[in-house]
């Protein structure tokens, strides 16, 4: 419907109220009557109807009259026909559209202003025009105007905002960013209640990619929303994994002093580390020495150390621990706990850092923790390893003293140590220590000793000991036949190590590739090459891949023998393995074959560049 502007609107108005009934009898209205600057559209907004309904028959006449008035003075001048002139053009549109609600006469007077010269109209009917289909609820044909009349610079900047508004209200968050950018480009940005709002719609229908959108706009516009605007969006990215977009908010809103709070800083921290991105934690970490806006918690700080530890190299880990120990200095807090330092010992001991590792192990005194057992199993694990004998007992002996019972694994782990230096003597003391300590040995220690007897020679006290640990109860596993196997190999008892691979089909215990490459291994070495062939096709029968040292042994004893041809049987097997060599394997072939006096083809050299990517 419309409302035409003048001295008729004026009497209209007054003719109701003279023949109104009394404000009792009023009860359906359920609200005042309109100031006189609000009269423009009382027919059309549900008041009609209600007084249609009442029984004053005065008040129904009355309206029904001012609404027949209306009709026929906008039919009058619909009739009239389109303005001559640009001024009576934008006067008639003027009073036709402002306030409006009738679809159809919106749609004409669309009709006439696309036929008109754009230029010649003022930019407030194109408000009026935008405001009409506003209040007709079309939204579609709201924005599509916009876009046209923006384009050509014709709007007010009033304008804008009531469009954004506008789409707000009908939840058009893709119109309504580009609305937002064009206000921002005209130099007339929204207000900050309208893009807190913005932000808000974003976050409860869940989308991550405009909120973040509106939350940049928002920090270069340097508005300030509450803190649960940013909390809430921030808690939508990272539910969308959009970890780094969430970390590059919190680091702008802790460089203008706003915080977000321990809980979802912390929760950054844990986001960050299941994505491996280390760039992001370590930019949070800087950023949170430097600020007080970044606060982190005690445990996801160690949880995030773990993390890093077990996915970087040892001194990059050693490098995150300093800083995290430098965010918490500020405070006085002690960051670093006990499971903590386990897995940062563990890291280093298994990387071969062993000064690093026992150097931690010197921390966690200094600072009053009491080593835990899998702190010392992993320095007396690696000690062994490294063949630091004397480092691994003297631990155990703190171990004790610490008041902390060694159990089967730390006794194996100090065996371990001696079984890969060969030293007998030592692991029968472990041994001894064990019985006294009320722990039997297990299959792990027995498998121990016999490789520590094979690799001096002492292949008969290998077999003794198997016979010793089955009289005692404990069967023989893979391990350990595997480490008879290469006792019976070293010694050049060959018909024996066969005896123990049969022994081992009869217990239905299959071999592995170990157990095969020990025994391919000593024959090739032997010059006993058809047998080791033998051995090399029953194992990839049974789909194991032999290992590139049993590929390089046996290129070698085939290179000895000047036998080309089965140099290249050797070569036509390595290439239909290559695709189930570990990465190891494939480079110890490719120095193989840069160094060695072992020919490959060009193909199969090719072949191991191309899965090394080099």
């Amino acid at each position: 419907m419309w409302v035409v502007r003048g001295a008729g609107a004026r009497n209209d108005r007054l003719l109701v109220r003279s023949v109104a009934q009394p404000r009792a009898r009023r009860g359906a209205l359920e609200a005042p009557w309109p100031k006189e600057e609000d009269v423009k559209s009382d027919l059309v907004d549900g008041r009609l109807d209600a007084l249609r309904s009442d029984g004053g028959s005065g008040e129904r006449v009355c309206l029904e009259d001012r609404e027949s008035a209306h009709q026929e003075r906008a039919g009058d001048l619909v009739k009239s026909g389109r303005p001559g002139s640009p001024e009576e053009m934008e006067k008639l549109v003027m009073n036709l559209v402002e306030d409006s609600k009738d679809e159809e006469l919106v749609v004409l007077v669309q009709d006439w202003i696309a036929d008109e010269d754009s230029a010649a109209l003022s930019s407030r009917v194109y408000h009026e025009l935008l405001m009409a289909l506003s209040r007709l609820k079309q939204i579609s044909s709201l924005f599509m105007e916009w876009k046209n009349l923006s384009r050509e610079e014709l709007l007010l900047p009033d304008s804008h905002s009531e469009v954004l508004k506008a789409l707000l209200k009908d939840r058009r968050i893709p119109q309504c960013m580009v609305v937002v950018e064009k206000m921002i480009e005209r130099g007339v940005p929204p207000t900050k209640e309208v893009m807190e709002s913005l932000i808000r719609w974003c976050v409860r229908n869940a989308d991550a990619r405009h909120a973040y959108a509106c939350l940049d706009l928002s920090l270069k516009q340097e508005f300030v929303m509450q803190k649960t605007t940013y909390q809430h969006a921030i808690t939508l990215l990272l539910k969308r994994n959009e970890v780094d977009k969430a970390i590059k908010l919190a680091l702008a809103l802790s460089s203008t002093g706003i915080g977000l709070g321990q809980s979802l800083c912390s929760a950054l921290l844990k986001y960050a580390a299941r994505r491996r991105r280390f760039d992001l934690i370590w930019e949070l970490l800087v950023e949170a020495e430097r600020s007080d806006f970044i606060k982190l918690d005690k445990f996801s700080c160690n949880q995030t150390l773990e993390k890093v530890a077990k996915c970087l190299s040892s001194s990059e880990t050693l490098q995150f621990k300093e800083r995290f120990e430098a965010v918490h200095a500020k405070n006085g807090v002690f960051l670093i706990d006990e499971k903590t330092y386990e897995v940062l010992i563990e890291v280093l001991a298994k990387a071969g850092e062993l000064e690093q590792a026992e150097e931690i192990y010197r921390e966690v005194l200094a600072r009053g923790i009491k080593p835990t057992r899998d702190m010392f199993q992993s320095i007396i694990k690696a000690c062994g390893k490294y063949r630091a004998l004397d480092n691994a007992f003297e631990l155990h002996e703190q171990m004790v003293l610490s008041g902390i019972n060694p159990n089967a694994a730390t006794f194996n782990a100090l065996m371990n140590g001696c079984r890969l230096a060969g030293d007998v003597s030592r692991i029968l003391q472990v041994i001894d220590m064990m019985w006294s300590s009320g722990i039997a040995p297990d299959v792990v220690s027995y498998s121990s000793l016999v490789d520590a007897y094979g690799r001096i020679g002492r292949v008969e006290d290998a077999f003794a000991t198997v016979d010793d640990m089955i009289a005692r109860g404990v069967e023989p596993n893979i391990v350990t036949f595997t480490h008879l196997i290469n006792a019976a190999v070293r010694a050049g008892h060959i018909d024996a190590a066969y005896k123990v691979l049969e022994l081992m089909k009869e217990k239905d215990m299959e071999p592995n590739v170990f157990t095969y490459s020990a025994l391919i291994n000593g024959l090739a070495k032997r010059g006993e090459y058809d047998r080791a062939m033998d051995l090399m096709e029953q194992m990839r029968s049974r789909g194991i891949h032999p290992t590139a040292v049993t590929y390089a042994t046996l290129l070698k004893s085939a290179t000895r023998l000047y036998d080309e041809d089965k140099t290249r049987s050797i070569v036509r097997m390595l290439e239909d393995d290559l695709e189930g060599l570990d990465r190891k394997s494939l480079k110890l072939l490719y120095d193989l074959s840069r160094t060695a006096k072992v020919s490959f083809s060009e193909k199969t050299i090719g072949r191991i560049r191309e899965l090394l990517n080099l």
